[in-house]
C-alpha cells in the first residue's frame, strides 16, 4: 500500500511539473523509486541536506527557538521523515521541561539507526 502512494505521489508530481521548465521526462517515478535511504546515504545525509538546502540550519535554529519558549511538561512530539534526527537533537540541547517524549518516524530503518545513533548522547543526558 505505501509502495502504491509513494509511486502515485511520484506520477503526480512529475505530471505537475510538465507544466514549468521541467519537462515530465525528464522526471521518472522508476528513478525515484530505485533511490533508496540505505546505510551509506544515512551516513552521509547530514552533511548532504546542509549543502543542498541554503536555509536547512537556520530552519533547525527556528524550530528550536520555537520550541524552547513554548515547550510544555509531558509533551509528546512527533517527527514525521525524521532522517537523521536533526531537529529532535537541536529541540533537545534547549528542552528544560521534564517528561518530553519525542517520536521519530520514517521509512528507512538505516536512518531511523542513523537518528537513534545521532541522538544518543542527548537522549541519555535528558530526563525527557
Amino acid at each position: 500500500m505505501r509502495d502504491e502512494i509513494y509511486k502515485s505521489a511520484t506520477t503526480l508530481g512529475a505530471s505537475s511539473l510538465s507544466a514549468s521548465s521541467l519537462s515530465a521526462s525528464s522526471l521518472s517515478a522508476s528513478s525515484a523509486s530505485s533511490f533508496v535511504f540505505d546505510e551509506k546515504v544515512a551516513a552521509v545525509f547530514d552533511d548532504m541536506i546542509e549543502r543542498s538546502v541554503p536555509t536547512y540550519s537556520g530552519s533547525l535554529d527556528l524550530i528550536a527557538k520555537v520550541w524552547k519558549h513554548w515547550q510544555i511538561p509531558g509533551a509528546v512530539i512527533y517527527d514525521l521523515g525524521c532522517s537523521t534526527g536533526a531537529v529532535f537533537r537541536r529541540m533537545l540541547e534547549v528542552t528544560t521541561v521534564a517528561h518530553v517524549t519525542f517520536v521519530g518516524i520514517d521509512n528507512s530503518a538505516a536512518m531511523l539507526k542513523q537518528a537513534q545513533q545521532n541522538l544518543a548522547d542527548l537522549a541519555n543526558s535528558n530526563s525527557t
